[in-house]
């Protein structure tokens, strides 16, 4: 079977830590998958995919920061591997963690769990992850912690948001959270600038959902929904990338896309000046910074208990 059909796939890293984010190569770029059945890798831009030598985990996000792949699981535990994902170790000191040799494999459903990491280019030793709280979680608490050395010891900042849903490190101070309803706070897009001691909320709201933050050369976009009623409202929201860093309130601006307000965006990708997006009704949609347009559709059989779009890489151009 191959690897990809044996779970959802939660989330893909490209490894800009061996290709360039910026180059034209014409060689293959490795990608790694957060999955149901763990991390796997392509070394082939995605045509065939490997498990990599590691337990069986509910794995739910993946990053490549200076040469150390982290992982993060459910229930809420990181490890991180430093030959490519070869080897792995657990991340003991993070917040929550209870498992120091092995990787869990029977989550309760109400277990928190680390749905995204973010790490920063000019200090590659930093590592922020969010923790999505699930309704009723009773065993974790959603929130956000950081490390300034690749996951040896964590700060837990005192007045983060919790369920924090994606994370988005804009410099090594200033970050992005998008957050959802099941915290003690409302939903929505919150900003700090000084490495998680204050908060500001940007955008959101009692009954928000961000579904992804997602930065490029020039701007930032975010995927909302609200759900105050049976009926759900989706949105897309875009700033200019230097006024989402200065926390500009009145940045964050609705654009209109193929499907809204009942389609979902799920995920987004950039690569030079070209952002694609995943819906919840497996749409793709693309963009060069004007309009949003459709693209094409996910092949999602019937049956499929889900059509949504979950990751997104773009590998070359």
């Amino acid at each position: 079977m191959p690897v990809l059909e044996r779970g959802p796939v939660r989330h893909l890293e490209r490894d800009n830590d061996r290709q360039t984010a910026d180059s034209k190569t014409d060689g293959p770029a490795t990608v790694y998958a957060a999955t149901a059945a763990g991390v796997v890798r392509s070394r082939d831009t995605g045509q065939t995919w490997e498990s990599l030598e590691c337990p069986v985990a509910d794995a739910y996000a993946v990053c490549m920061g200076g040469g150390t792949l982290y992982a993060g699981v459910h229930p809420a535990a990181m490890f991180c591997s430093r030959d490519g994902g070869a080897t792995w170790a657990a991340l003991t000191a993070f917040p929550g963690a209870r498992y120091t040799h092995r990787w869990p494999k029977t989550p309760h459903p109400t277990d928190a769990g680390v749905g995204s990491i973010a790490t920063h280019p000019e200090r590659p030793t930093n590592v922020i992850a969010g923790v999505e709280a699930r309704p009723g979680s009773n065993r974790t608490t959603g929130g956000v912690v950081w490390s300034a050395n690749r996951g040896t010891s964590w700060t837990v900042p005192s007045c983060a948001p919790d369920d924090v849903r994606d994370v988005c490190c804009l410099t090594p101070a200033t970050w992005l959270l998008g957050c959802g309803p099941n915290g003690r706070g409302d939903g929505g897009v919150y900003r700090t600038h000084t490495a998680g001691r204050t908060w500001h909320q940007l955008v959101g709201g009692p009954h928000v959902t961000v579904r992804a933050i997602h930065p490029t050369s020039d701007a930032c976009y975010v995927a909302l929904e609200s759900s105050p009623s049976d009926v759900a409202h989706a949105a897309v929201l875009t700033s200019p990338l230097e006024r989402a860093r200065e926390g500009d309130d009145e940045s964050f601006r609705p654009v209109s896309y193929p499907g809204e307000p009942e389609t979902v965006v799920t995920t987004f990708a950039s690569r030079d000046d070209v952002t694609v997006a995943g819906t919840n009704a497996g749409t793709i949609l693309c963009t060069s910074g004007e309009d949003w347009r459709r693209v094409g559709a996910l092949a999602i059989p019937e049956e499929s208990p889900s059509r949504a779009i979950q990751a997104l890489a773009i590998t070359a151009m």
